[in-house]
C-alpha cells in the first residue's frame, strides 16, 4: 500500500508516519508542501492520501480536489486541528475520512488500511 502524507508541520508527518507504519506492506512518501505532493502524484499511483486540512500554501481540501484531477479514485484521510467548514467543502470528493488532532492511532491505522476497498466501490 503506497501512502501520500501531506502536512506542513514535520512533527505531525513524523506522528503520522509512525501511525502508519502498522499497516502491513506500506510506503509511506511524505510531503511538507502541496505543490510536491501533487507533482509526485502524477508519477506515481498512490493507494490513499493522507492530507492535513490547515496548510499555508494550498489548503488539504484543495490538494485533494487537485489531487482528485490526476487520481479519480483516490481516497482521501484528513487530520485536522480544527474542522470547520471541512466537510461542507469535502462534499462531491467521493469517500473521506476525517480525524480530529491528535488521532487516535488505532482508528487512523483501520481507516487507512480499510480505503483499500474504497476504489472498488467509488
Amino acid at each position: 500500500m503506497r501512502i501520500l502524507v501531506v502536512d506542513d508541520d514535520r512533527i505531525n508527518r513524523a506522528a503520522m508516519r509512525s501511525t502508519l507504519h502498522a499497516i502491513e506492506d506500506v510506503v509511506i512518501e511524505e510531503f511538507a508542501h502541496p505543490r510536491g505532493a501533487l507533482e509526485r502524484a502524477g508519477q506515481v499511483e498512490f493507494d490513499v492520501a493522507v492530507l492535513d486540512y490547515m496548510m499555508p500554501e494550498m489548503d488539504g481540501v484543495e490538494l485533494a480536489w487537485r489531487l482528485r484531477e490526476v487520481t479519480p479514485r483516490l481516497p482521501i484521510v484528513f487530520v485536522t486541528g480544527s474542522r470547520g467548514d471541512l466537510a461542507t467543502r469535502a462534499e462531491g470528493l467521493g469517500p473521506v475520512a476525517i480525524f480530529p488532532k491528535p488521532w487516535v492511532r488505532a482508528t487512523v491505522v483501520d481507516t487507512v488500511d480499510a480505503t483499500r476497498g474504497w476504489r472498488q466501490t467509488a
